[in-house]
């Protein structure tokens, strides 16, 4: 997670910008990750099912990650639960 959320360049996969971003990866001039959906609702699921398959990995089965929230600041938030 630390490789999606420290010190990166979140931007949606449908930027019309996103090639000159990449152009300053490519200097060095930012860490970029690519999402679907950058929003928070996406975020959420995306920490959710990277959590959950660590989760299933790391204690072989025994424990299930029921939901994930993630705030962008005290006004933006979103839960992720897959039911």
């Amino acid at each position: 997670l630390e490789e999606h959320y420290d010190h990166t360049l979140l931007i949606d996969a449908d930027d019309p910008l996103l090639p000159q971003f990449r152009e300053l990866e490519e200097k060095g001039a930012c860490r970029l990750v690519v999402y679907e959906d950058v929003g928070m609702e996406g975020s959420a699921r995306f920490v959710y099912d990277w959590v959950a398959a660590w989760l299933d990995e790391a204690t072989d089965g025994r424990v299930q990650l029921e939901s994930v929230e993630c705030r962008e600041n005290d006004k933006n938030s979103a839960i992720y639960s897959p039911v």
